[in-house]
């Protein structure tokens, strides 16, 4: 009962930050972008709709989510969410309540897990939207609720938000590490910029900024062992990192 009143209290802090309109702008800018493309442009759009017009419709758009908005979101959040207190200079206040560390720690953590659970949904429902409000203005797209292939829908979003996990986990300790919201806000975007700029290298799959954007990328069906050694990579890659950041709040000398 005292974590759950403490991931509430957490909620309440991020009330005036930028969190919330941050999760509906990142959410909702490609799919109103799809749609006003689609809208404007059928002539052009039609043809990549012929066949498949679901499938194509999310591919088009969870492509730019998976390769640029999805990780700068996330470097953006973990940063929001960590630094309130530091931007606040109340982190000595934090560590002399009665809370464990632990506490302290996985409360935010758990905070950031569920406004990115939240994001990947949102923008799947900004997905639909966009795809039947096509429909609504031109009957030439073929977009209906009932053709919706919302298996490979869901598959698609968890891959990626397993993806997306590991850089949460460097981000946050990353966070934790440095005071200064611009450092790991810096060093983020540097990482997610070169595995953009390295997306062509052979060991790629083991660069864990790539990680959201390979799980959308990558034809499992052709390569299924990639399947396997993402997902493996992701999970050992987030479960160390996270041991690393208690470990790292756990034995710092100065608390705050």
């Amino acid at each position: 009962m005292s974590f759950i009143s403490n991931i509430s209290a957490e909620f309440i802090k991020i009330k005036r930050t930028f969190v919330y309109g941050l999760t509906v702008i990142a959410t909702s800018f490609i799919p109103i972008i799809n749609f006003m493309l689609c809208a404007e442009r059928p002539k052009v759009m039609l043809g990549k709709f012929s066949s498949d017009a679901w499938l194509q419709f999310i591919q088009l758009t969870w492509k730019n989510m998976a390769l640029g908005v999805l990780p700068m979101y996330l470097i953006l959040l973990t940063n929001l969410i960590v630094q309130i207190e530091f931007r606040n200079n109340t982190w000595k206040q934090v560590y002399t309540l009665p809370r464990s560390y632990k506490d302290i720690f996985y409360s935010k953590y758990l905070i950031i897990h569920l406004l990115l659970i939240g994001f990947l949904i949102l923008f799947d429902i900004f997905l639909i939207i966009s795809a039947i409000a096509v429909s609504r203005v031109d009957e030439n797209y073929k977009f209906s609720l009932s053709d919706l292939p919302i298996n490979y829908l869901a598959v698609l979003t968890g891959r990626i938000y397993l993806g997306a996990c590991t850089i949460s986990a460097i981000q946050y300790w990353l966070s934790l590490k440095f005071r200064n919201f611009v450092i790991p806000l810096a060093i983020g975007g540097s990482l997610w910029l070169i595995g953009l700029m390295l997306i062509d290298w052979d060991n790629i799959i083991y660069y864990p900024y790539m990680y959201p954007t390979l799980m959308f990328l990558t034809d499992f069906a052709k390569h299924p062992d990639r399947l396997n050694i993402l997902t493996l990579s992701a999970c050992i890659t987030f479960l160390f990192t996270t041991g690393l950041s208690f470990w790292q709040i756990n034995s710092q000398r100065e608390k705050g």
